[in-house]
């Protein structure tokens, strides 16, 4: 795993978008402020919107969704959570390991692609237990294998994160998009098929709201299950068929 990844905090609101280096890892945070102004113009038109998302959807070819990751308040509890509901019958729940360097107890569940990735803060200090205290559990990164991780970070709509001048050498590259409320973590596919498809996946979607001009931003990763709803909604997961709001499944005390 790479170093700590602060979570995103805020959906729709972002007035200051910080972005810090440290020794260890990323530490991205959005903070929230007043609405954002409307743009001179005023809305896209759905055909500008359109004609944006075909235009980028290239460059998100070939892409596969890896994992998405939580950050939850209990870990034991989202697994229960999840098995209450019949969700996640038949995958592997992992073993719940303890990283004290990145100060979180984390558990994979499946064993292809679309894996979900439960990240438990440990302690009261440290990027994850400070993110959880400002801005309560919930969606951390969305993790995608890529053909080419080069041309991956030029992803149209994106940036690359600072931690990029480190992290790339290392094979993970690292993309934010400003108002989109998660990080990208991307990594060369080296497996290929042979992780397997849809049918063997836990996560089959995941749906992120952002205001309308971003949305093809988004939107330009839907075959690799990634897209916009319109603001005011939640994160969810689609599993099974089924929506799922993430802060419900995050947001479960340790009992």
């Amino acid at each position: 795993m790479p170093g700590p990844r602060d979570i995103l905090g805020g959906f729709t609101t972002f007035t200051k978008h910080v972005v810090r280096m440290c020794d260890s890892g990323v530490d991205h945070v959005m903070e929230r402020g007043a609405k954002r102004p409307r743009r001179a113009g005023g809305a896209r038109t759905a055909a500008s919107v359109a004609a944006a998302s075909a235009a980028a959807v290239a460059g998100a070819e070939g892409w596969r969704l890896d994992h998405v990751a939580l950050l939850t308040r209990s870990v034991e509890g989202t697994v229960a959570k999840l098995t209450q509901e019949g969700t996640i019958d038949g995958h592997v729940v992992g073993p719940i390991e303890t990283f004290p360097a990145e100060g979180t107890r984390e558990c994979y569940i499946g064993a292809a692609s679309g894996k979900l990735l439960l990240m438990e803060a440990v302690g009261t200090q440290g990027p994850y237990a400070r993110a959880l205290a400002k801005r309560g559990p919930g969606l951390h990164h969305v993790a995608f294998a890529v053909p080419d991780l080069q041309s991956a970070l030029a992803l149209g709509g994106w940036q690359q994160h600072a931690i990029c001048a480190k992290s790339v050498p290392r094979g993970t590259g690292w993309l934010f998009c400003r108002g989109v409320p998660t990080l990208l973590e991307l990594t060369k596919d080296t497996r290929g098929s042979e992780s397997g498809g849809a049918s063997t996946s836990i996560v089959e979607g995941l749906s992120l709201p952002v205001p309308a001009e971003l949305a093809p931003t988004v939107d330009q990763l839907a075959a690799c299950g990634l897209r916009s709803e319109a603001v005011g909604g939640a994160v969810h997961l689609s599993i099974r068929g089924r929506q799922m709001r993430v802060e419900e499944l995050c947001d479960i005390h340790p009992s």
